[in-house]
């Protein structure tokens, strides 16, 4: 009489973990994607500005005003002045900033921030 090997039970049992482990691995890397794909999702910072400039011929110099014309997602709004100094925010609407005794060529950032404290540049200007 032939005997029969009765070890079939250990197969499955392996094959059940390895699937386990394999579902808990891919939960894993889905909910790490989502929640970086939660950060890539934010709005963006925007909002309107308006730039004017004006010549003054007697120091040959600009003096560009910045006016915020419309909302977006921003909270304040403040320009980087060309020496790399910060000008004073603005906190609403209708509000503006002037940036004086700037020369022809040089560069204003406008630069938006949020309340959680994201900041983006809304606007690079070049004088002249």
């Amino acid at each position: 009489m032939i005997k029969k090997n009765r070890n079939k039970g250990v197969s499955p049992i392996v094959g059940v973990i390895l699937m386990v482990v394999l579902a808990i691995l891919l939960a894993a890397l889905i909910s790490q994607f989502s929640l970086e794909l939660e950060d890539i999702l934010e709005p963006p910072v925007t909002a309107g500005v308006n730039i004017q400039e004006s010549y003054n011929v007697q120091d040959d110099s600009f003096e560009v005003k910045i006016v915020w014309s419309s909302g977006g997602t921003v909270d304040t709004i403040h320009a980087i002045e060309p020496d790399g100094s910060r000008t004073a925010s603005m906190t609403e609407v209708g509000d503006d900033i002037r940036v004086d005794s700037v020369s022809e060529g040089d560069q204003i950032r406008i630069i938006g921030t949020v309340d959680s404290g994201e900041q983006g540049v809304l606007q690079e200007y070049t004088v002249g």
